[in-house]
């Protein structure tokens, strides 16, 4: 494996953290938008970019959990349930 791919993986918090403050800061404007009485039409586009933006962290964050999987970084703790 080259050497900048593994900077990447062993940095992919950084990364992760450089991509999620913004998404995050533009789902806060798309809802401080939504509780100012929107037109219908507005709701409609602001509604999408909320949904879009939710998809994209989710997608996100399992692929940095999967990039701690491949680095050994994700630790597992086993719960005894019923």
């Amino acid at each position: 494996m080259p050497n900048n791919q593994k900077n990447l993986r062993g940095n992919s918090g950084q990364y992760g953290s450089r991509i999620r403050t913004p998404m995050n800061a533009v789902l806060g404007f798309t809802n401080i938008l939504l509780n100012r009485n929107p037109r219908e039409d507005q709701i409609f586009y602001l509604d999408g970019i909320k949904n879009l933006l939710k998809r994209c962290l989710i997608l996100l964050i399992d692929i940095l959990d999967l990039s701690k999987i491949e680095a050994g970084k994700l630790g597992w703790n086993p719960l005894l349930f019923n």
